[in-house]
Protein backbone atom coordinates (compact mmCIF):
# COMPACT_ATOMS: atom_id res chain seq x y z
CA UNK A 1 0.00 0.00 0.00
CA UNK A 2 1.43 3.34 -1.08
CA UNK A 3 1.62 5.96 1.67
CA UNK A 4 0.63 9.41 0.45
CA UNK A 5 2.96 12.10 1.78
CA UNK A 6 0.95 15.16 2.92
CA UNK A 7 1.79 18.48 1.29
CA UNK A 8 3.25 21.29 3.38
CA UNK A 9 0.02 23.28 2.99
CA UNK A 10 -1.93 20.33 4.42
CA UNK A 11 0.47 20.12 7.37
CA UNK A 12 -0.04 23.86 8.04
CA UNK A 13 -3.82 23.41 7.85
CA UNK A 14 -3.65 20.49 10.31
CA UNK A 15 -1.49 22.46 12.77
CA UNK A 16 -3.88 25.42 12.72
CA UNK A 17 -6.84 23.06 13.28
CA UNK A 18 -5.10 21.63 16.37
CA UNK A 19 -4.20 25.12 17.54
CA UNK A 20 -7.86 26.19 17.34
CA UNK A 21 -8.99 22.97 19.02
CA UNK A 22 -6.61 23.25 21.98
CA UNK A 23 -6.95 27.02 22.47
CA UNK A 24 -9.10 26.79 25.62
CA UNK A 25 -7.33 23.73 27.07
CA UNK A 26 -3.62 24.38 27.32
CA UNK A 27 -2.58 27.41 25.31
CA UNK A 28 1.00 26.03 25.27
CA UNK A 29 -0.24 23.44 22.75
CA UNK A 30 -1.70 26.20 20.59
CA UNK A 31 1.59 28.12 20.75
CA UNK A 32 3.67 25.10 19.72
CA UNK A 33 1.30 24.38 16.80
CA UNK A 34 1.47 28.02 15.69
CA UNK A 35 5.27 28.04 15.84
CA UNK A 36 5.37 24.84 13.77
CA UNK A 37 2.87 26.35 11.30
CA UNK A 38 5.19 29.36 11.02
CA UNK A 39 8.20 27.10 10.42
CA UNK A 40 6.40 25.16 7.67
CA UNK A 41 5.22 28.46 6.18
CA UNK A 42 8.86 29.45 5.75
CA UNK A 43 9.52 26.12 3.97
CA UNK A 44 6.44 26.71 1.79
CA UNK A 45 7.71 30.18 0.85
CA UNK A 46 11.16 28.84 -0.05
CA UNK A 47 9.68 25.94 -2.00
CA UNK A 48 7.10 27.99 -3.88
CA UNK A 49 9.24 31.15 -4.23
CA UNK A 50 6.07 33.25 -4.25
CA UNK A 51 4.13 34.84 -1.43
CA UNK A 52 0.79 36.44 -0.66
CA UNK A 53 2.20 39.71 0.67
CA UNK A 54 -0.43 42.38 0.15
CA UNK A 55 0.51 45.97 0.96
CA UNK A 56 -3.16 46.73 1.65
CA UNK A 57 -3.54 43.88 4.16
CA UNK A 58 -3.76 45.79 7.44
CA UNK A 59 -3.75 42.60 9.52
CA UNK A 60 -0.29 41.87 8.13
CA UNK A 61 0.78 45.49 8.66
CA UNK A 62 -0.48 45.42 12.27
CA UNK A 63 1.31 42.14 13.08
CA UNK A 64 4.66 43.27 11.66
CA UNK A 65 4.37 46.81 13.07
CA UNK A 66 3.54 45.60 16.57
CA UNK A 67 6.54 43.25 16.67
CA UNK A 68 8.96 45.86 15.27
CA UNK A 69 7.70 48.52 17.69
CA UNK A 70 8.28 46.09 20.58
CA UNK A 71 11.90 45.75 19.39
CA UNK A 72 12.31 49.54 19.10
CA UNK A 73 10.88 49.96 22.60
CA UNK A 74 13.67 47.78 23.97
CA UNK A 75 16.32 50.36 23.03
CA UNK A 76 15.14 52.79 25.72
CA UNK A 77 14.06 50.23 28.35
CA UNK A 78 15.92 49.70 31.63
CA UNK A 79 14.16 46.45 32.61
CA UNK A 80 15.55 44.23 29.86
CA UNK A 81 14.34 41.02 31.53
CA UNK A 82 10.66 41.99 31.35
CA UNK A 83 11.17 43.48 27.89
CA UNK A 84 12.59 40.22 26.52
CA UNK A 85 9.71 38.26 28.08
CA UNK A 86 7.24 40.66 26.47
CA UNK A 87 8.86 40.33 23.05
CA UNK A 88 8.81 36.53 23.43
CA UNK A 89 5.01 36.60 23.88
CA UNK A 90 4.69 38.91 20.85
CA UNK A 91 6.65 36.51 18.63
CA UNK A 92 3.28 35.05 17.69
CA UNK A 93 2.59 38.24 15.70
CA UNK A 94 5.65 37.46 13.59
CA UNK A 95 4.50 33.83 13.23
CA UNK A 96 1.05 35.05 12.19
CA UNK A 97 2.68 37.25 9.55
CA UNK A 98 4.56 34.26 8.10
CA UNK A 99 1.35 32.20 7.98
CA UNK A 100 -0.49 35.01 6.17
CA UNK A 101 2.32 35.56 3.63
CA UNK A 102 2.61 31.82 2.86
CA UNK A 103 -1.10 30.89 2.80
CA UNK A 104 -4.45 31.99 1.45
CA UNK A 105 -7.03 29.94 3.29
CA UNK A 106 -10.15 28.93 1.40
CA UNK A 107 -13.76 29.08 2.59
CA UNK A 108 -13.74 25.35 3.42
CA UNK A 109 -10.48 25.65 5.37
CA UNK A 110 -11.76 28.56 7.46
CA UNK A 111 -14.97 26.67 8.23
CA UNK A 112 -12.89 23.64 9.24
CA UNK A 113 -10.85 25.82 11.64
CA UNK A 114 -14.05 27.17 13.20
CA UNK A 115 -15.47 23.66 13.55
CA UNK A 116 -12.37 22.44 15.42
CA UNK A 117 -12.57 25.55 17.61
CA UNK A 118 -16.19 24.90 18.63
CA UNK A 119 -15.45 21.20 19.29
CA UNK A 120 -12.52 22.18 21.53
CA UNK A 121 -14.64 24.64 23.52
CA UNK A 122 -17.43 22.07 23.99
CA UNK A 123 -15.03 19.39 25.29
CA UNK A 124 -13.40 21.98 27.53
CA UNK A 125 -16.78 23.04 28.90
CA UNK A 126 -17.81 19.41 29.56
CA UNK A 127 -14.62 18.95 31.61
CA UNK A 128 -15.20 22.16 33.60
CA UNK A 129 -18.84 21.25 34.34
CA UNK A 130 -17.79 17.78 35.58
CA UNK A 131 -15.23 19.45 37.88
CA UNK A 132 -17.90 21.98 38.91
CA UNK A 133 -20.35 19.22 39.84
CA UNK A 134 -17.69 17.65 42.07
CA UNK A 135 -17.15 21.03 43.76
CA UNK A 136 -20.92 21.44 44.22
CA UNK A 137 -21.31 18.05 45.91
CA UNK A 138 -18.42 18.82 48.26
CA UNK A 139 -19.35 22.40 49.17
CA UNK A 140 -23.01 22.74 48.06
CA UNK A 141 -21.97 25.90 46.20
CA UNK A 142 -22.36 26.34 42.43
CA UNK A 143 -18.88 27.29 41.17
CA UNK A 144 -18.65 30.58 39.29
CA UNK A 145 -15.96 32.90 37.98
CA UNK A 146 -12.47 31.83 39.19
CA UNK A 147 -13.69 28.60 40.78
CA UNK A 148 -15.35 27.55 37.50
CA UNK A 149 -12.86 28.69 34.85
CA UNK A 150 -9.81 26.81 36.12
CA UNK A 151 -8.00 26.32 32.79
CA UNK A 152 -8.08 29.94 31.62
CA UNK A 153 -8.79 33.37 33.11
CA UNK A 154 -12.62 33.77 33.24
CA UNK A 155 -12.66 36.90 31.07
CA UNK A 156 -10.58 35.24 28.34
CA UNK A 157 -12.65 32.06 28.57
CA UNK A 158 -15.92 33.96 28.30
CA UNK A 159 -14.59 35.63 25.13
CA UNK A 160 -13.99 32.19 23.61
CA UNK A 161 -17.48 31.04 24.62
CA UNK A 162 -19.04 34.15 23.07
CA UNK A 163 -17.06 33.71 19.82
CA UNK A 164 -18.08 30.02 19.75
CA UNK A 165 -21.71 31.10 20.09
CA UNK A 166 -21.34 33.60 17.24
CA UNK A 167 -19.96 30.81 15.02
CA UNK A 168 -22.88 28.49 15.83
CA UNK A 169 -25.48 31.21 15.31
CA UNK A 170 -23.98 32.29 12.00
CA UNK A 171 -23.20 28.77 10.72
CA UNK A 172 -25.89 26.61 12.31
CA UNK A 173 -25.28 24.03 9.54
CA UNK A 174 -21.64 23.65 10.58
CA UNK A 175 -22.38 20.28 12.21
CA UNK A 176 -24.95 19.28 9.54
CA UNK A 177 -27.71 19.10 12.14
CA UNK A 178 -29.79 22.09 13.25
CA UNK A 179 -30.93 20.40 16.46
CA UNK A 180 -27.32 19.60 17.45
CA UNK A 181 -26.34 23.21 16.72
CA UNK A 182 -29.14 24.47 18.99
CA UNK A 183 -27.96 22.15 21.78
CA UNK A 184 -24.37 23.37 21.39
CA UNK A 185 -25.56 26.98 21.46
CA UNK A 186 -27.55 26.41 24.66
CA UNK A 187 -24.60 24.55 26.17
CA UNK A 188 -22.26 27.49 25.45
CA UNK A 189 -24.87 29.82 26.97
CA UNK A 190 -24.62 27.90 30.24
CA UNK A 191 -20.85 28.33 30.11
CA UNK A 192 -21.12 32.11 29.66
CA UNK A 193 -23.41 32.37 32.70
CA UNK A 194 -21.08 30.21 34.82
CA UNK A 195 -17.98 32.28 33.96
CA UNK A 196 -19.87 35.33 35.32
CA UNK A 197 -17.59 37.67 33.38
CA UNK A 198 -19.07 41.16 33.08
CA UNK A 199 -17.61 41.78 29.61
CA UNK A 200 -18.62 38.27 28.50
CA UNK A 201 -22.23 38.67 29.68
CA UNK A 202 -22.58 42.08 28.03
CA UNK A 203 -21.11 40.79 24.71
CA UNK A 204 -23.36 37.73 24.85
CA UNK A 205 -26.50 39.77 25.44
CA UNK A 206 -25.54 41.98 22.50
CA UNK A 207 -25.15 39.08 20.05
CA UNK A 208 -28.40 37.47 21.24
CA UNK A 209 -30.27 40.69 20.42
CA UNK A 210 -28.58 41.04 16.99
CA UNK A 211 -29.15 37.42 15.94
CA UNK A 212 -32.74 37.48 17.21
CA UNK A 213 -33.43 40.40 14.90
CA UNK A 214 -31.61 38.70 12.00
CA UNK A 215 -33.32 35.31 12.25
CA UNK A 216 -36.79 36.59 13.01
CA UNK A 217 -36.57 38.46 9.71
CA UNK A 218 -35.32 35.44 7.70
CA UNK A 219 -36.73 32.26 9.29
CA UNK A 220 -40.01 30.61 8.45
CA UNK A 221 -42.83 31.13 10.95
CA UNK A 222 -42.19 27.90 12.90
CA UNK A 223 -38.47 28.60 13.31
CA UNK A 224 -39.20 32.25 14.10
CA UNK A 225 -41.35 31.19 17.06
CA UNK A 226 -38.79 28.62 18.30
CA UNK A 227 -35.86 31.00 18.01
CA UNK A 228 -37.82 33.86 19.59
CA UNK A 229 -38.81 31.71 22.60
CA UNK A 230 -35.22 30.45 23.06
CA UNK A 231 -33.89 34.02 22.82
CA UNK A 232 -36.38 35.30 25.41
CA UNK A 233 -35.43 32.50 27.82
CA UNK A 234 -31.71 33.18 27.37
CA UNK A 235 -32.18 36.94 27.77
CA UNK A 236 -34.20 36.30 30.94
CA UNK A 237 -31.45 34.06 32.34
CA UNK A 238 -28.80 36.60 31.41
CA UNK A 239 -30.79 39.50 32.89
CA UNK A 240 -30.97 37.62 36.19
CA UNK A 241 -27.23 37.05 36.00
CA UNK A 242 -26.64 40.70 35.13
CA UNK A 243 -28.50 41.72 38.28
CA UNK A 244 -26.10 39.75 40.46
CA UNK A 245 -23.23 41.19 42.42
CA UNK A 246 -20.52 41.50 39.75
CA UNK A 247 -22.74 43.59 37.46
CA UNK A 248 -24.49 45.67 40.13
CA UNK A 249 -21.00 46.24 41.52
CA UNK A 250 -20.07 47.86 38.20
CA UNK A 251 -22.88 50.43 38.23
CA UNK A 252 -22.66 51.05 41.98
CA UNK A 253 -18.95 51.77 41.67
CA UNK A 254 -19.41 54.11 38.70
CA UNK A 255 -21.94 56.13 40.72
CA UNK A 256 -19.84 56.35 43.87
CA UNK A 257 -17.87 59.46 44.78
CA UNK A 258 -15.15 57.46 46.56
CA UNK A 259 -11.68 58.93 46.21
CA UNK A 260 -9.37 55.98 45.55
CA UNK A 261 -6.35 57.24 47.43
CA UNK A 262 -4.34 55.98 50.39
CA UNK A 263 -6.49 52.96 51.11
CA UNK A 264 -5.01 49.51 51.66
CA UNK A 265 -8.23 47.52 51.74
CA UNK A 266 -9.54 45.17 49.04
CA UNK A 267 -11.19 46.75 46.01
CA UNK A 268 -13.66 45.02 43.73
CA UNK A 269 -12.67 44.52 40.08
CA UNK A 270 -14.34 47.72 38.85
CA UNK A 271 -12.75 49.88 41.53
CA UNK A 272 -9.40 48.26 40.76
CA UNK A 273 -9.72 49.13 37.09
CA UNK A 274 -10.55 52.75 37.91
CA UNK A 275 -7.39 52.98 40.04
CA UNK A 276 -5.31 51.27 37.34
CA UNK A 277 -6.66 53.52 34.57
CA UNK A 278 -5.98 56.64 36.63
CA UNK A 279 -2.46 55.42 37.33
CA UNK A 280 -1.97 54.62 33.63
CA UNK A 281 -3.08 58.13 32.66
CA UNK A 282 -0.37 59.50 34.97
CA UNK A 283 2.21 57.25 33.32
CA UNK A 284 1.09 58.50 29.89
CA UNK A 285 1.35 62.14 31.03
CA UNK A 286 4.91 61.58 32.24
CA UNK A 287 6.00 59.61 29.16
CA UNK A 288 3.82 61.15 26.47
CA UNK A 289 6.20 61.29 23.50
CA UNK A 290 8.04 57.96 23.39
CA UNK A 291 6.35 56.03 26.21
CA UNK A 292 8.04 53.98 28.90
CA UNK A 293 9.60 51.47 26.53
CA UNK A 294 8.86 47.76 26.17
CA UNK A 295 10.43 46.64 29.44
CA UNK A 296 9.52 49.46 31.85
CA UNK A 297 5.73 49.80 31.68
CA UNK A 298 5.00 47.64 34.74
CA UNK A 299 7.72 49.34 36.80
CA UNK A 300 6.34 52.79 35.95
CA UNK A 301 2.79 51.64 36.71
CA UNK A 302 3.97 50.16 40.01
CA UNK A 303 5.50 53.52 40.93
CA UNK A 304 2.07 55.11 40.48
CA UNK A 305 0.44 52.38 42.60
CA UNK A 306 2.88 53.21 45.41
CA UNK A 307 1.87 56.88 45.27
CA UNK A 308 -1.81 55.93 45.86
CA UNK A 309 -0.94 53.10 48.29
CA UNK A 310 -2.66 50.55 46.06
CA UNK A 311 -1.11 47.56 47.83
CA UNK A 312 -2.84 44.84 45.83
CA UNK A 313 -1.76 46.38 42.53
CA UNK A 314 1.84 46.51 43.74
CA UNK A 315 1.78 42.87 44.83
CA UNK A 316 0.10 41.62 41.65
CA UNK A 317 2.09 43.90 39.30
CA UNK A 318 -1.02 44.59 37.23
CA UNK A 319 -0.90 45.68 33.61
CA UNK A 320 -3.00 48.62 32.36
CA UNK A 321 -6.21 46.56 31.91
CA UNK A 322 -6.94 48.45 28.69
CA UNK A 323 -4.99 47.45 25.59
CA UNK A 324 -5.21 50.87 23.94
CA UNK A 325 -3.95 52.64 27.07
CA UNK A 326 -1.27 49.96 27.39
CA UNK A 327 0.02 50.67 23.87
CA UNK A 328 0.07 54.46 24.35
CA UNK A 329 1.71 54.21 27.79
CA UNK A 330 4.37 51.79 26.49
CA UNK A 331 5.19 53.40 23.14
CA UNK A 332 3.94 56.99 23.48
CA UNK A 333 2.18 59.01 20.83
CA UNK A 334 4.97 58.61 18.26
CA UNK A 335 4.73 54.82 17.92
CA UNK A 336 1.60 53.96 19.93
CA UNK A 337 -0.99 56.13 18.19
CA UNK A 338 -0.18 54.82 14.66
CA UNK A 339 -0.42 51.25 15.99
CA UNK A 340 -3.88 51.93 17.45
CA UNK A 341 -4.97 53.58 14.19
CA UNK A 342 -3.84 50.54 12.16
CA UNK A 343 -5.96 48.32 14.41
CA UNK A 344 -8.97 50.62 14.01
CA UNK A 345 -8.43 50.47 10.24
CA UNK A 346 -8.75 46.65 10.44
CA UNK A 347 -12.05 47.10 12.29
CA UNK A 348 -13.24 49.60 9.67
CA UNK A 349 -12.33 47.24 6.81
CA UNK A 350 -14.12 44.39 8.60
CA UNK A 351 -17.31 46.44 8.99
CA UNK A 352 -17.11 47.58 5.38
CA UNK A 353 -16.78 43.97 4.18
CA UNK A 354 -20.25 43.19 5.63
CA UNK A 355 -19.10 39.74 6.78
CA UNK A 356 -21.24 39.45 9.91
CA UNK A 357 -19.17 36.80 11.68
CA UNK A 358 -15.96 38.85 11.56
CA UNK A 359 -17.85 42.07 12.32
CA UNK A 360 -19.09 40.52 15.55
CA UNK A 361 -15.84 38.77 16.49
CA UNK A 362 -13.85 41.99 15.99
CA UNK A 363 -16.47 43.90 18.03
CA UNK A 364 -16.07 41.36 20.85
CA UNK A 365 -12.30 41.91 20.69
CA UNK A 366 -12.74 45.71 20.83
CA UNK A 367 -15.05 45.53 23.87
CA UNK A 368 -12.62 43.29 25.73
CA UNK A 369 -9.58 45.34 24.70
CA UNK A 370 -11.22 48.23 26.56
CA UNK A 371 -11.27 46.25 29.84
CA UNK A 372 -8.24 43.97 29.51
CA UNK A 373 -4.69 44.29 28.18
CA UNK A 374 -5.68 41.40 25.96
CA UNK A 375 -2.52 41.32 23.87
CA UNK A 376 -0.20 41.23 26.88
CA UNK A 377 -0.91 37.56 27.63
CA UNK A 378 -0.19 34.48 25.52
CA UNK A 379 -3.80 33.30 25.78
CA UNK A 380 -5.00 36.65 24.42
CA UNK A 381 -2.38 36.87 21.67
CA UNK A 382 -3.10 33.29 20.48
CA UNK A 383 -6.84 33.91 20.23
CA UNK A 384 -6.32 37.23 18.47
CA UNK A 385 -3.71 35.90 16.01
CA UNK A 386 -5.69 32.80 15.05
CA UNK A 387 -8.89 34.70 14.28
CA UNK A 388 -7.23 37.65 12.56
CA UNK A 389 -5.27 35.25 10.32
CA UNK A 390 -8.66 33.87 9.20
CA UNK A 391 -10.02 37.42 8.95
CA UNK A 392 -7.06 38.31 6.73
CA UNK A 393 -7.98 35.62 4.19
CA UNK A 394 -11.69 36.48 4.31
CA UNK A 395 -11.36 40.28 4.16
CA UNK A 396 -8.17 41.07 2.25
CA UNK A 397 -7.99 38.08 -0.10
CA UNK A 398 -11.74 37.88 -0.80
CA UNK A 399 -12.12 34.41 0.72
CA UNK A 400 -15.76 34.97 1.62
CA UNK A 401 -17.38 32.33 3.81
CA UNK A 402 -21.08 31.59 3.85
Amino acid sequence: MKIVKPSISKIIEFLICISFFSLTFRHEISSVCLYLAGFFSIIELIKRKTNYFNKNNFVLIFFISYFLIEIIGMFYSKNLYFGIKDIESKLLFLIGSLIIIANQFSQNQILKFLKFYVLGICLNLIYLIIVGIKIYYKSNIIPQYDSFSTLMHPTYYSINLVIGSIIILEYYKLFHNKFLSILIFLFLSIGVVLTDSKAGLICYLLIIILFTIKYILTFRIKMKIIFFVISILICFALSKQLSKSRITELFDTLQTSTVFNNYNGVYNSTESRIIIWRSTSKVIEENLIQGTGTGDIKDKLNDQFKKTNYIYGIEMRYNCHNQFLQIIATFGIILGVPLVLIFLKIYYDTLRSKKLIFNLITTVFIINLLFESFLETKAGVETFVLFTVCLSSAIYYNRSIS
